[in-house]
């Protein structure tokens, strides 16, 4: 949001989200062309990604809602105030959890919801600015606005669990499956171009560009990287805990070396935080047990599939997984 809020001509956000999809495809393809050589990396395109069409076209699906999410964020972003996008933008948090229950069938315990409780209130009181005015900064609708954040914080809770399911059903190479990711995140993104024709025939696709927006496109595709990393090996609400913890150890360093004083109000909140990352670790770890004392009680011939499930899905209750039965997107129990 402070890159939409310097004064002077502001960027066209499709052109952003676009050059941020490029930068992500160029570098999973040089990760690519490194691991494999040139000829290599003909090979694994060839049969990873034109071999398993099926497999690469289930993609389509969170890069469609990936994309819709980055958009409308900047769309928000111009016609929120800051108070109103700090709590609104907290709502993926819930999605997530709420997605995950549905697709993954992951089983969420008291202490789970009042970590996750507490996370968004920590996380509400530490971005908010109590100081500012109640309306909004752009000259957008407001309500157009406040839609918009509901629907890019629904769509990033969607489209992170989906693509959590795919990781762990298809077992992918998370590289190869970034790349099936980009080739439909790039169509999605040019065809949101239409939405600025205007902007691009007065001024061009790079007007309003500045090194903080370059910074931005840059930061944006990084994140994308650590998000399918996190995907592959953790889990969407760790993940939401993780960047939360970010913000904590990012405020703690600012005030250490940067001078930077915290006030109460920060304190508050990085103690909401730190205390709902302990309380969902206590549910985590509670859950652990209770999967281990019924594993034990399993009869041997029941044990082995059972292994195979805690394996993808640690710390968890054992998953129905969820498969899609055709290329319709219906879903099924399998």
């Amino acid at each position: 949001s402070y890159s939409r809020s310097l004064p002077g001509k502001k960027y066209l956000t499709s052109t952003a989200v676009l050059m941020g999809e490029i930068v992500k495809t160029a570098v999973v393809l040089l990760v690519l062309l490194y691991q494999h050589g040139f000829g290599g990396m003909r090979t694994v395109i060839r049969d990873e990604i034109c071999g398993k069409a099926k497999d690469s076209s289930r993609y389509a699906v969170p890069s469609l809602f990936y994309t819709l999410q980055n958009n409308l964020w900047y769309y928000s972003m111009d016609n929120l105030d800051p108070v109103t996008a700090a709590v609104t933008s907290q709502l993926k948090v819930i999605s997530t959890a709420v997605f995950s229950m549905l697709i993954l069938t992951k089983q969420l315990t008291r202490i789970h919801w009042l970590a996750l409780g507490l996370l968004m209130f920590g996380l509400v009181i530490m971005e908010m600015d109590f100081g500012e005015a109640h309306e909004s900064t752009g000259e957008g609708n407001y309500y157009l606005g406040l839609l918009s954040m509901v629907v890019a914080c629904t769509s990033s809770g969607y489209a992170g669990v989906y693509l959590e399911l795919l990781f762990k059903q298809l077992n992918a190479n998370v590289w190869i499956a970034n790349l099936q990711l980009q080739l439909f995140c790039l169509p999605v993104a040019m065809a949101a171009m239409l939405s600025d024709f205007r902007g691009l025939r007065d001024g061009g696709p790079f007007s309003g560009w500045s090194g903080i927006t370059c910074l931005v496109v840059l930061l944006n595709a990084l994140g994308g990287f650590i998000v399918s990393l996190t995907m592959k090996y953790a889990d969407n609400i760790l993940k939401t805990f993780a960047v939360s913890m970010s913000l904590v150890v990012n405020c703690l360093l600012s005030s250490a070396f940067l001078n930077v004083n915290l006030t109460l109000q920060d304190c508050a909140g990085i103690a909401l935080v730190i205390s709902a990352t302990v309380f969902y670790s206590m549910g985590n770890s509670s859950a652990s047990r209770s999967n281990r004392n019924r594993h034990q009680s399993l009869p041997d011939a029941e044990k082995g599939d059972n292994d195979t499930l805690m394996e993808n899905f640690p710390g968890e209750e054992p998953p129905v997984i969820v498969v899609e039965d055709d290329m319709d997107g219906s879903l099924s129990e399998a």
